[in-house]
């Protein structure tokens, strides 16, 4: 008698694990945070946009940060802008603009690309600064972003010349980030760029990845 082959239960798969690294939501203080917003570590990073520092810490910071510490849920991190030069409200104000996914790809775009426009702003004549002064906040901005040649960057990611007029306007956003710079310079105690607070508290003469990881990693075995 022929006996009917018993199949073979499959094995139970287990779900997948969140990848916290793409939960991206603006956050109030005119940045994006990344991660899980109930994350028991909270990482602030104050970024201007002008500080080649800056620039460096994002490059050096971006994969290990995302993959050691974001994605598992056990920390977030905050983008805030921080304006130190003239130069600083336009490009934060055009590096906000779009959706979160878009302004976190904006922010890592644009310092990407620091060096080439940076000196173009940077060595703008008197005459030339003058009239961004003349312009009027609105229009200085604007001719800012079009001396420095970000607008086909942005373009690229989807952020086109209405919107980004658009933006460059927005009062909200702008005196948003004037009061967490402000915030953080007067009671924070930043005193330059690139800095950090974890869980509230600022990271005393940390100023690259080697240090914001060590603090990181002890902040994680403290709530183990």
């Amino acid at each position: 008698m022929a006996v009917a082959a018993t199949a073979t239960p499959a094995a139970a798969t287990a779900p997948a694990r969140a990848d916290w690294s793409k939960n991206i939501v603006a956050a109030p203080a005119g940045g994006v945070l990344i991660g899980n917003p109930d994350a028991p570590n909270k990482l602030v990073e104050y970024i201007s946009y002008t500080c080649p520092h800056c620039a460096h810490f994002a490059d050096e910071s971006a994969k290990p940060l995302a993959s050691g510490f974001i994605a598992d849920g056990s920390t977030s991190v905050e983008i805030r802008p921080y304006l130190r030069t003239t130069i600083d409200y336009a490009i934060s104000l055009a590096v906000t603009c779009g959706t979160p996914e878009q302004v976190f790809g904006n922010h890592a775009a644009v310092l990407a690309a620091q060096p080439d426009w940076l000196v173009r702003l940077e060595s703008a004549s008197p005459e030339r600064q003058a009239q961004w002064d003349a312009a009027g906040a609105t229009g200085g901005m604007a001719m800012v972003i079009a001396d420095s040649g970000l607008q086909p960057l942005l373009a690229r990611r989807g952020i086109d010349a209405e919107q980004l007029s658009a933006c460059l306007a927005d009062g909200a956003k702008l005196q948003a980030i004037a009061d967490s710079t402000n915030y953080a310079s007067h009671v924070t105690g930043v005193e330059g760029t690139p800095s950090f607070t974890l869980n509230g508290h600022l990271l005393y003469d940390v100023f690259d990845w080697a240090g914001v990881r060590s603090a990181l990693i002890a902040a994680r075995s403290a709530h183990n």
